[in-house]
Parts: structure tokens; C-alpha cells; sequence
């Protein structure tokens, strides 16, 4: 078209003259001016298989469409897909972020009740150690980072500092006949140590029944937990006591 006059007759020529191209008759908006306000170019993507596609494929066409120079408005992207495919794409730096600033809390309130440094490096380093674990156990367990698996991390953090607070701070306390830190460790074994395991039954006990769900949060709930419970209680009761004697 070489004027503006030319360029609408073409468009509604081709629009409204035309039966095939009767499906394209949604894509352009006219307001009461024959004036042409909105558009839309409809295209697909070629088959996704992993997350990371699905995001790289969003990312590249909201780049290449962002580039495009148009006014008074900008261009955009835009599929129903992407409301998933956001959350992909920023999840893991909100997870990591998350669990950071999680951790950090633990330390600085176990520091806090403890009052002990090397006490509460070890009690973060369980529950780092605990996370790390559950998250390689995931994987063989079919399950990826999604908003239900980050969720369920987050809140497994609560669970496995449990456990190992509650060694280190019986084995801070006084212990009577105890000079050594082996017997230490083993008065706090005797002391602590079957309240900490009857206190990880009974949390597993707890969600137990999830496991028979139908539903995919349901079941992803169960499996992390029974991973941090499972983990946890090793931390706390075989790793930990070794490094503290």
C-alpha cells in the first residue's frame, strides 16, 4: 500500500471480501472511525519436552516481538501457556532466594536461644545438609521444582531444624558424670535422643495417609516430607552426634 487510504481498503478487502479469511476477522479491531486500534499475529511453538525449552521459547518471542518498533503502543507476547511458563521462569532464583532467607532466620534464632556459635553452625549445617539430600532424592522420586515442591521446601525447613535444635541444645546443657564430649554425646542420646525419633514418627505418622492421594500436591506433600523426617532424623542422630563428640 503506498498511503493509509490504500493500506484500509486492502485490509478490509481482504477481511471482508474474501470467505477465507473469515477467521481472521477477530484479529484487528476497528473502532467506530474505521480506524485500526488493535491487532494480533497468531503463530505456535514447535514441540517443547522440558522446562527449560518452554522457557527459552518464551523468552525468545517476547525478545524478537519487544524489538519490533511500533506506536503509540509496544508490541507483546502473549499465550495462555506463559502463565505457567512465568512461574518457571523465576522460580528457581525465588526458591533459592527463599531458602536463603530461611536458613539465615534459623541461624540468627538459634543463635538466639542457644547462644552458642559453633552450636548453631552445626544445626544450620543439618539443615542445609537436609535440604540438599531432599532435593537430590526428589529426582529419582519423578519430581521437579515447581510451585508445589518449592512450597513444600520452604516449609521442610521448619521440620528438620526441629531435630537438630533440640540435640545440640541438650548437649550444650550440663551433664552430670559426664567430662568427655563422647560422653556428652551419649548422655544426650540417652536423654534426647528417643523423644527426637518419637517426635519424627509421629510427623510421619502424621501425613502418612497422603501417600494413598489421587492428587499431585497431596502426594508431592508426602513424599518431601517423608524425605526431610527421613533425613532429618539421620542428621540429627548419626551425623550430628559424631561431629559433636
Amino acid at each position: 500500500a503506498n498511503s493509509a487510504r490504500s493500506f484500509y481498503a486492502d485490509v478490509r478487502h481482504f477481511l471482508f471480501n474474501i470467505s477465507q479469511n473469515v477467521l481472521y476477522r477477530k484479529d484487528v479491531v476497528f473502532d467506530e472511525n474505521g480506524v485500526i486500534t488493535a491487532s494480533r499475529i497468531r503463530a505456535a511453538h514447535t514441540r517443547l519436552d522440558s522446562t527449560t525449552e518452554e522457557v527459552d521459547a518464551m523468552v525468545s518471542i517476547r525478545d524478537a516481538v519487544g524489538a519490533v518498533e511500533m506506536t503509540p503502543e509496544k508490541p507483546f507476547a502473549f499465550s495462555e501457556f506463559y502463565l505457567n511458563w512465568e512461574g518457571n521462569l523465576v522460580i528457581r532464583r525465588e526458591l533459592l532466594r527463599n531458602l536463603g532467607l530461611a536458613l539465615l532466620c534459623v541461624f540468627v534464632v538459634t543463635l538466639l536461644l542457644l547462644a552458642d556459635l559453633w552450636g548453631s553452625i552445626l544445626v544450620l549445617m543439618c539443615v542445609a545438609m537436609t535440604l540438599v539430600d531432599v532435593a537430590g532424592l526428589m529426582h529419582f522420586w519423578g519430581l521437579t521444582v515447581d510451585t508445589v515442591t518449592t512450597i513444600v521446601l520452604v516449609l521442610a525447613i521448619g521440620l528438620a531444624v526441629d531435630y537438630a535444635a533440640h540435640v545440640t541444645h541438650t548437649f550444650l546443657t550440663p551433664h552430670e558424670n559426664s567430662t568427655t564430649k563422647s560422653g556428652r554425646v551419649v548422655a544426650t542420646l540417652h536423654r534426647i535422643g528417643s523423644a527426637v525419633w518419637n517426635g519424627g514418627f509421629s510427623t510421619f505418622l502424621a501425613f502418612v495417609l497422603l501417600s494413598g492421594s489421587g492428587s499431585y500436591v497431596f502426594r508431592t506433600f508426602f513424599k518431601v516430607f517423608f524425605l526431610v523426617v527421613v533425613c532429618g532424623l539421620f542428621h540429627s542422630l548419626v551425623f550430628l552426634p559424631v561431629v559433636l563428640s
